[in-house]
This record gives C-alpha cells, structure tokens and sequence, in this order.
C-alpha cells in the first residue's frame, strides 16, 4: 500500500509520467523511495535479512512503520522548490496479544504541528 500510494503522488506532483500502473510495474518509484516500509526495532535493527518479511509478527516483537520519500538534489523532473527534499515519518508499533500499540502515537505527525514545531 505504501508503495502504491508514494507512486501516486509523485504521479500528482508531475515528478512521475504515465499512469500509475505503468510506474508500479517499472519501479520507477524505487528512485524515490529506496527501502522498505519499516524493520525490526530493538539490538538487531535494520535490514536484517535473516528474516523473511513474510515472517509473523509475535507479541512483544516493535517494529516501526516509516515510509520515507526523497527527491534527489539533481531531479530535473522535480520542481526545483522539491529537489534534495527528503520526508519520513516513523511510528513505532508493539505487537501485543490483544492487537498493535502505536508507542509513538503522541507526536506530531501533522504538516501544521510539525511546522509549528520546526518555528518555535
């Protein structure tokens, strides 16, 4: 989901051409958007690839959900306004028996709260 979604508005800012299953299917998004949606959180963090990510999730096991958009400084389909802009909001998520906690669900996250933040 996070794919298709980050692809379709980088087809609404013009950054992409052609239509959005064009761009899934060439993975003309993976310029933008180079890694996963998220990976284990704790002493063995990122990438690590001696598990699947087909692997069940367990209670107690955080992982964190960040999907991250970066425009490349040199981008000349990007406005120039736009261009070495890079955005990622991260949640982290523990997994309990009784179904996912946000542990991050307190911060802000709105473009109006984070302004506000970035200005104080």
């Amino acid at each position: 989901a996070s794919v298709r979604s980050l692809t379709q508005g980088l087809l609404d800012l013009g950054i992409l051409q052609g239509t959005l299953e064009e761009n899934l299917r060439g993975h003309r998004y993976a310029r933008y958007y180079p890694h996963h949606v998220g990976h284990y959180l704790g002493l063995d963090v990122h990438d690590t690839p001696s598990v699947p990510r087909s692997e069940e999730l367990h209670a107690g096991t955080v992982v964190t959900v960040e999907p991250g958009l970066y425009i490349p400084v040199d981008d000349e389909n990007a406005p120039a306004d736009m261009r070495g802009v890079g955005i990622r909001i991260e949640d982290d998520v523990l997994i309990d028996l009784k179904g996912p906690v946000v542990l991050t669900e307190e911060i802000a996250k709105d473009p109006n709260q984070l302004e506000e933040l970035l200005a104080a």
